[in-house]
C-alpha cells in the first residue's frame, strides 16, 4: 500500500471520528434555546408547513440552509430540531475532509495531519456542527470551492470541471452567508496565467448567485443592499434581547 493511499485513509479515519464525536456532542445537548438558533429552526418549520413563505428567510443571511433545514424537518420525531441539525452535522462532515485536503495541498503531509486532529476536536467548532446555525454549512461550501479551484489551478490545461465545480461551491455559499462576496476580486486575480476563457467563465459564474441574491433583496425588501440593514437591525435585536434577559 503506497503512503499516499496510507495517508488518505488516515485522514478519513480523524475525519469519521471527529464526526462522531459531533454527533455524542448533538445527541447530548440541546439547540441551545433562545437566539439566532430558535430563530432559525422556528422560520424553517414555517416554510415546511407554508412553501409560499420561503422568501421570508433573514435579509442578513442567504436561503440555501435555511431552505435545507425545512426539507429536513420531517426527519424530525419527538425533538422537532433533530433533522435541521443534522443537515449541520452532515455539513460538519463536507468540511473536515474538504479542510484536511485543502491542507494538503499547500504543507506536507505531517502538517496536514496535525491540522485535521486539531479542526476534529476543536470544542467550538463540534458544538457548532449540532446547532441550527449557518457558519459550519457556510465553511463546507466555502472549503469545498477553494479545494477544488486550487486543484485546478495546479493542472490548468486539463482540469476545467474542477473550476465549473468550484464556481458551482462558490454561488452555494454566497447562497449561506453573505461573507462569500469578498472572496470575488481574490478568486479571479487568482487565476492569472490561466487560459482566459477559464478566466472570463469562472469570473462570470461566480457572479450569479450574488447577482440573483441582491435582485432578491431588492424585490423583496426594497434594496440590493438589504441584507446588511437587515444585519445589523438584527444584531440590535439580539443585543436588546439579551439585556433585557439579564
Amino acid at each position: 500500500m503506497t503512503s499516499e493511499r496510507v495517508v488518505q485513509r488516515v485522514i478519513l479515519a480523524i475525519v469519521l471520528v471527529g464526526v462522531l464525536f459531533r454527533a455524542i456532542i448533538l445527541v447530548s445537548s440541546d439547540n441551545f434555546t433562545g437566539g439566532i438558533c430558535t430563530e432559525r429552526l422556528m422560520a424553517a418549520m414555517k416554510i415546511r408547513e407554508d412553501p409560499s413563505l420561503a422568501r421570508n428567510f433573514s435579509a442578513a443571511l442567504g436561503p440555501l440552509h435555511l431552505y435545507l433545514m425545512a426539507l429536513a424537518v420531517p426527519f424530525s420525531s419527538s425533538d422537532v430540531a433533530l433533522g435541521p441539525r443534522l443537515v449541520t452535522l452532515l455539513f460538519s462532515l463536507l468540511l473536515l475532509w474538504c479542510f484536511a485536503r485543502f491542507t494538503r495541498l499547500y504543507f506536507d503531509e505531517t502538517t496536514a495531519l496535525g491540522a485535521t486532529v486539531l479542526a476534529a476536536f476543536y470544542p467550538l467548532h463540534a458544538i457548532y456542527s449540532g446547532l441550527t446555525m449557518s457558519e459550519v454549512p457556510f465553511h463546507a461550501l466555502l472549503f469545498a470551492c477553494l479545494y477544488a479551484y486550487e486543484r485546478y489551478r495546479r493542472d490548468s490545461q486539463h482540469a476545467g470541471w474542477r473550476l465549473a465545480a468550484s464556481a458551482v461551491l462558490f454561488n452555494a455559499a454566497c447562497l449561506t452567508r453573505f461573507e462569500s462576496l469578498v472572496f470575488i476580486p481574490l478568486l479571479v486575480l487568482g487565476l492569472r496565467g490561466c487560459p482566459r476563457r477559464h478566466q472570463w467563465a469562472f469570473g462570470l459564474g461566480i457572479c450569479c448567485a450574488p447577482v440573483a441574491w441582491l435582485g432578491m433583496n431588492w424585490a423583496w425588501a426594497g434594496s440590493p443592499m438589504a441584507f446588511l440593514t437587515g444585519s445589523m437591525e438584527q444584531s440590535r435585536a439580539e443585543i436588546a434581547h439579551n439585556r433585557l434577559h439579564g
